[in-house]
């Protein structure tokens, strides 16, 4: 169960979870995925893909990434992190997950699915240290013009997460001069003759994170991506070849899956970005990317050049020395 607790000189809410729960438990593959929308000119017209990331640490000399593993699945993201304290002494630093930013006027009526809509780790995230779930605090702030406007929803019991199946009901309920207030603040705007929330979700889990001297630790971070899904529509190749790198042999077989399929093809956007601040660390000394096709017929269409099939349904791509960077996959089923 979730301890909840307000800082109240700066309007954040702030969750401990216990060591026991850690993150909250990974949704099933398939229980949210995001259903196809209306056709368009791009992915951001067929639900909204939004780009996710890694761990982001306090700055450390002492502390060396000796390796880092990347999973990227259409379900799953995964990293796995092998540190090391580098002195005598043991060292301390904080660890920082930031959840995916949610802005609600960018986003509009697009619309995104998330893993748990209902609670604060909404991408079901998972973490461990060698093995062991951390003790995690999740901290969330929501942004309306540039305000902290926490307080305020949360005063009136409204939820924060933006796409809680709840947040409608709650709306409606607000008494007429809160609502009207809202609307003259930015914290909700009009769509039609609905009342939509207008602000953004920022929020982090973190951790204070020991290294014991000399000795490595393994860090793992897993959750469920927020991806953009679409049907088939003909500008979808067009801007794959512009976002993707959709050029020679995936092209043909994209082109050959399109005509196969007689056009019922799905395309899957999914977006990897490293944290604000994880290359403070430095590079990683081993990098390993992995790619999971869901079938043998999935057509991966990326920019990483390079990757070489491991497995019927796996790419790889591996370097030394790496500096975090985007990750763009597109899944063609």
């Amino acid at each position: 169960m979730f301890c909840l607790r307000h800082a109240a000189t700066i309007g954040m809410l702030v969750i401990a979870l216990p060591a026991a729960a850690a993150l909250a438990q990974t949704v099933p593959a398939g229980s949210a995925a995001a259903a196809p929308t209306a056709p368009g000119a791009g992915p951001s017209e067929f639900g909204r893909e939004v780009a996710t990331g890694g761990l982001s640490f306090v700055q450390d000399p002492a502390i060396v990434i000796d390796s880092q593993d990347v999973l990227i699945a259409r379900n799953e993201i995964k990293i796995t992190y092998v540190m090391r304290n580098t002195t005598n002494a043991e060292r301390s630093i904080l660890a920082v997950f930031p959840l995916p930013e949610i802005d609600t006027a960018s986003i509009g009526d697009q619309g995104i699915k998330l893993a748990d809509p209902k609670s604060a780790n909404f991408v079901a995230a998972v973490s461990s240290v060698d093995g062991a779930p951390p003790v995690i605090e999740i901290e969330q702030r929501a942004l309306a013009m540039g305000l902290d406007v926490t307080g305020q929803l949360a005063a009136h019991q409204v939820s924060l997460v933006p796409f809680d199946p709840d947040l409608a009901g709650q709306l409606k309920r607000l008494p007429k001069v809160t609502k009207v207030d809202f609307l003259q603040r930015g914290i909700l705007r009009t769509e039609d003759d609905r009342v939509e929330p207008n602000w953004t979700l920022r929020t982090a889990a973190y951790w204070r994170q020991g290294f014991p001297a000399r000795k490595p630790i393994a860090m793992t971070l897993s959750y469920r991506p927020v991806n953009a899904v679409a049907a088939f529509q003909p500008a979808l190749l067009e801007a794959a070849r512009s976002s993707h790198c959709l050029t020679g042999a995936a092209d043909v077989a994209v082109t050959r899956k399109v005509a196969a399929q007689a056009g019922k093809v799905t395309f899957t956007w999914t977006s990897f970005v490293p944290g604000p601040y994880g290359g403070l660390l430095g590079t990683a000394r081993q990098f390993k990317l992995r790619i999971e096709k869901p079938s043998i017929d999935t057509v991966v269409v990326t920019c990483r050049g390079e990757l070489r099939p491991l497995g019927p349904t796996a790419l790889e791509w591996t370097a030394q020395n790496y500096a975090d960077e985007e990750l763009r996959v597109l899944f063609v089923d």
